[in-house]
């Protein structure tokens, strides 16, 4: 069997030919028979492996991102609104750990936006039908669950990211931020954006846990990379700090594109100081007018819908 014959690939350690090797899980670029050649050629192959996952990463961290982590109401299909703009000037800190434009309900978890939430409601008001959840249609409970009952759920419910936010959120507020720490956590280490954003804020200024400025970056590139419009203006200002500048204005256009109207005047401030060139800026300023031309149709579109479902409705139930 010739060697060049399509499936048939070569050991990088002992160089024997077969049709069932397995890639390396870190790079995918070279095979090998099985975990005792993968071990005999790791001195060679670590660091073409570790090379090829950075780069990998810089690909994913910069790669163009349209909205926000929060992703689409799965009602309406439209995008969930994050006011990066209105959070990030919001005195009270707890703007952050509590989103008023989205809710869900305790039987599937599901996030959808309050106009879709308040048009089911009125609907059924209008049917004369008691309200169920606007997903996944089950019963719900007449009454808010209790912070005890939430832990409760959260303790067997440990892979439901939006339950763990929920009682972080819950526990922060009471004042319990090292409980609220782990919770995030625990929502981060599944791939909530979110989580990731909260555990570096309270890193990086010691809240509930120890101060800790390297892992709060990292966690804050984590939270940029899922999508997260403050996570990656404040990746942008990380590296403007290390004196990173190439880095800093790609973070600065993807936060700009992303509804961040501070990232402007960051790359304003580089223009002028010749490190943003002017088609960067340009750019940069369409697709900020984009997004937030986008996020004020958008409102509009659910404004129109909650206002249909408004009209010629009486409010009671059977």
């Amino acid at each position: 069997m010739n060697d060049n014959d399509p499936g048939i690939e070569r050991c990088g350690a002992c160089a024997n030919t077969s049709s069932s090797l397995m890639k390396c899980s870190g790079c995918r670029l070279v095979s090998y028979c099985g975990k005792v050649c993968q071990a005999n050629d790791w001195s060679h192959h670590k660091q073409l492996c570790k090379e090829k996952k950075k780069a990998d990463r810089e690909v994913m961290l910069f790669q163009n991102q349209e909205g926000n982590h929060l992703g689409e109401c799965p009602i309406c299909l439209l995008p969930l609104l994050f006011d990066a703009d209105r959070i990030m000037e919001a005195e009270d800190e707890e703007c952050y750990h509590f989103m008023g434009e989205m809710t869900h309900s305790p039987c599937c978890w599901t996030v959808v936006c309050t106009k879709c939430f308040d048009a089911h409601i009125i609907t059924a008001c209008k049917e004369q039908k008691k309200p169920t959840c606007p997903f996944c249609r089950c019963k719900t409970p007449d009454t808010e669950k209790s912070t005890d009952e939430l832990l409760e759920l959260s303790a067997d419910q440990d892979n439901n990211p939006t339950l763990l936010m929920k009682v972080g959120a819950m526990q922060y507020r009471k004042g319990n931020h090292g409980a609220a720490f782990t919770s995030y956590k625990k929502a981060a280490k599944l791939g909530d954006a979110q989580g990731m954003y909260f555990v570096s804020t309270m890193l990086h200024c010691g809240i509930g846990v120890t101060m800790n400025h390297g892992k709060a970056a990292a966690y804050v590139i984590k939270a940029a990379a899922g999508g997260h419009p403050i996570a990656r203006y404040e990746a942008g200002m990380d590296e403007l700090c290390r004196g990173n500048t190439v880095r800093a204005v790609k973070h600065f256009c993807i936060a700009a594109s992303q509804g961040v109207t501070k990232s402007l005047e960051e790359l304003k401030n580089g223009y002028r100081s010749g490190y943003v060139t002017k088609s960067e800026y340009e750019q940069a300023l369409r697709s900020n007018q984009t997004a937030k031309e986008a996020m004020k149709d958008n409102e509009e579109t659910r404004q129109q819908m909650l206002a249909e479902s408004k009209r010629n409705v009486t409010f009671h139930y059977k």
